[in-house]
């Protein structure tokens, strides 16, 4: 079976049935999730005082831990799941697509947002589909 690097799974979905609006939604992949992982952990390093029994400071030595922002995440997995779009403002000016608009529509408009993940839903049935149908070793 061929591979097609150069494609990157995105499909184009029309809103409200217009042939004029569309946002292109894609499935994250492995590395994706690697990459929102490692924006959403931060490390920190604060001071940690020992003391003795009298409560004297003995020792302060560094404690290392790491803080995870879920909303860092959430907001790398977005971007890249819309790919591109067509979308207008009332007044019919194009929107960009920079990531601050997509995280603007995605976390303050929930009609977009439900729109997108029944988008997104669609892709993960159709990606189910495709793994189901792929050959293994032992079908041969």
């Amino acid at each position: 079976m061929p591979f097609d690097l150069s494609k990157n799974g995105a499909r184009r979905f029309y809103y409200d049935d217009a042939e004029t609006e569309w946002v292109s939604f894609r499935l994250p992949t492995m590395e994706v999730f690697r990459k929102a992982n490692a924006a959403a952990v931060k490390v920190k390093v604060k001071p940690h005082e020992e003391r003795n029994d009298a409560g004297e400071l003995v020792k302060v030595h560094p404690m290392v831990y790491e803080e995870k922002d879920p909303m860092a995440m959430s907001d790398t997995l977005w971007d890249f799941q819309i790919e591109s779009w067509n979308l207008k403002t009332p007044g019919g000016d194009d929107i960009a697509c920079t990531t601050e608009n997509k995280l603007l529509l995605v976390y303050n408009s929930g009609e977009f947002l439900a729109w997108a993940k029944e988008c997104i839903g669609q892709l993960e049935l159709e990606q189910q589909v495709l793994e189901k149908n792929v050959p293994t070793s032992r079908d041969g």
